[in-house]
């Protein structure tokens, strides 16, 4: 009887220890960061619970965590232009991943508006290039900053005014049929680079023939510039802030000459064509023009410096906030530009009419 006992007792322990060790294996926390081959951290990249439903996506830390169940024992870490890199967990509760980048892209993942298809797989000419590497260049118009890093693409500007910049582009050239311009998608819906921020494009994918753009026919015979931006995932909430300051400056400015000079000059341009001296103007008038003795009637100002700032200041500040469930997901971006005159106004020139009452005459100094 008491042999009886003591074996039930250890039938019994057992299976406890096997439930333990199953609950275990079905539940545990981990965490980690991935960066890249020089150490930088890695926001947006996606790592997959092999054997679970769920994908998770690294913080502007490019830190993520995890609840893993159903005895997950690998991850799949994923980022656009990288190799993909899949890890054992064993026991590991910490988790160090580096990704080396992909130099020949057959990995990377091609938007190609109805799916998602690695490069290797597709047979029409598509080129994707990344948010992160737009954004090295900090230009707040998403059009200036795809300028000269995509191949077959011409970006030419068509207004600089400053903060309303206006461009067109071209793929392959301007001799597009019909003169159609590039189709432009946002996410999949017809639209203008003008309303998208900078900072929140994922990736841009540049569709060039027929083969790419075959859904849109000849709606996309100049070829498609296809946006995809940042969604929301399964992640703690992480709020990131960015500040960029600029100042600008031309880079060539025009060399002004004075009244005297220009006088001077345009005397001797009349003589060169056989006018002889003072044909324009007589020397008493150069001599005043040089003297500034009558400045409202032989003026000398320097209308350059008078209407045009030396600098012009930038400010772009942007926050977003991203995070969620397997039920729940939310990306929310909030984004403040301001971009000053490089013309002077009414602050720098404050113009006062004066009034000469016994002359009936009137100026402006």
């Amino acid at each position: 009887m008491r042999k009886y006992y003591i074996s039930k007792f250890f039938a019994l322990s057992v299976i406890l220890m096997m439930n333990l060790n199953l609950i275990n294996a079905q539940s545990r926390s981990i965490k980690g960061y991935v960066c890249n081959d020089s150490g930088d951290r890695l926001p947006g990249a996606i790592v997959r619970l092999v054997g679970e439903d769920d994908n998770i996506i690294t913080d502007a830390n490019g830190e993520f965590s995890a609840e893993l169940s159903n005895g997950t024992k690998y991850l799949l870490v994923e980022y656009v232009g990288y190799s993909t890199k899949k890890i054992k967990i064993n026991d590991k509760l910490n988790l160090y991943v580096k990704l080396d980048r992909d130099v020949s892209n057959k990995y990377q993942e091609v938007n190609l508006i109805k799916d998602v298809r690695p490069s290797y797989s597709v047979g029409g000419s598509a080129i994707v290039i990344t948010g992160d590497e737009l954004r090295k260049t900090h230009n707040h118009h998403l059009a200036a900053a795809l300028a000269g890093r995509v191949p077959g693409l011409y970006v030419k500007t068509t207004g600089n005014e400053p903060s309303k910049e206006t461009y067109s582009l071209n793929i392959r050239g301007a001799s597009t049929v019909n003169g159609r311009a590039t189709l432009i998608l946002i996410d999949g819906m017809i639209g203008s680079l003008d309303n998208v921020n900078v900072n929140d494009v994922e990736s841009v994918t540049i569709m060039k023939d027929a083969s790419s753009s075959v859904l849109y026919g000849m709606q996309a015979a100049a070829g498609i510039i296809y946006v995809k931006t940042k969604r929301g995932g399964v992640s703690a909430p992480s709020i990131n802030v960015d500040v960029n300051y600029t100042l600008q400056n031309a880079i060539v400015r025009p060399k002004m000459i004075s009244s005297g000079d220009y006088a001077t000059m345009i005397n001797q341009a009349w003589k060169n064509d056989g006018f002889g001296d003072y044909y324009i103007y007589s020397q008493d008038e150069i001599d005043n023009y040089y003297n500034g003795t009558d400045r409202n009637l032989y003026p000398n100002n320097n209308w350059y410096d008078m209407f045009m700032k030396d600098v012009v200041q930038t400010q772009n500040i942007y926050t977003s906030a991203h995070g969620g469930t397997k039920y729940v997901k939310y990306y929310a971006s909030l984004g403040y530009m301001h971009q000053d005159s490089p013309f002077k106004t009414a602050d720098a020139l404050k113009l006062t009419v004066l009034t000469d009452l016994t002359s009936d005459r009137m100026w402006i100094s």
